[in-house]
């Protein structure tokens, strides 16, 4: 299923497209599952692939959701928060918007102990988007080494820093604080992936 997706996708087979594809998954996306490999010139990639039919099975359900609250007494409030979740969702299915908003962070989010992978133009598309694979333990998996308080409150300074930077200075936020969307470096520095849900603010509101 993966061969048949980078196929139906980019026109060829993983083992021609990159020096090495590994066909097992070493992460889960929320609406896909994401692959190490390693371009011709022999760069790591991280390459996430959308399940296939993820949209139709998406508007099916929620579908199916709004049919269940029409006969509720809140209906009026539940409907259109479904009808939000439903783009959001849909937006996290568009590969090709997810890798606009990793070059625009990349470009404008300028924190010297924040990395942001880029992405490979020629391994993207709108299933499937190939970027920098950016090497170390999430979050999560960094606090169970037990670091300490100093080191701790340095990595929290940056992801505070990330979400204020990009409120105040980009009027833009990266909206998935997922544990494993933050990549803790042995320098503490934090690689921040998985640009799927990306919220945009009006200045004014901002300010």
């Amino acid at each position: 299923l993966v061969r048949k997706a980078v196929v139906n996708s980019l026109g060829t087979p993983p083992e021609r497209l990159f020096k090495t594809f590994e066909l097992k998954a070493f992460a889960g996306a929320s609406l896909g599952q994401v692959h190490r490999a390693w371009d011709t010139q022999g760069n790591p990639l991280a390459v996430k692939i959308k399940y296939p039919g993820i949209r139709d099975t998406i508007r099916s359900d929620i579908d199916l959701v709004k049919g269940l609250v029409r006969v509720m007494p809140d209906q009026d409030i539940m409907v259109p928060a479904l009808a939000e979740i439903e783009l959001r969702l849909m937006e996290e299915t568009d590969y090709g918007r997810e890798a606009r908003y990793m070059s625009f962070f990349r470009q404008n989010l300028k924190l010297s102990q924040v990395h942001i992978p880029s992405p490979s133009k020629d391994f993207c598309c709108e299933n499937i988007l190939s970027a920098d694979f950016i090497k170390g333990p999430d979050l999560n998996q960094w606090l169970k080494s037990a670091p300490s308080q100093k080191d701790r409150d340095r990595v929290a300074k940056t992801i505070n820093d990330i979400f204020l930077k990009g409120f105040y200075g980009l009027n833009c936020i990266h909206a998935d604080p997922h544990p494993g969307n933050f990549i803790i470096g042995a320098d503490l520095s934090v690689g921040l992936v998985d640009f799927g849900c990306v919220k945009e603010f009006d200045p004014l509101f901002a300010d």
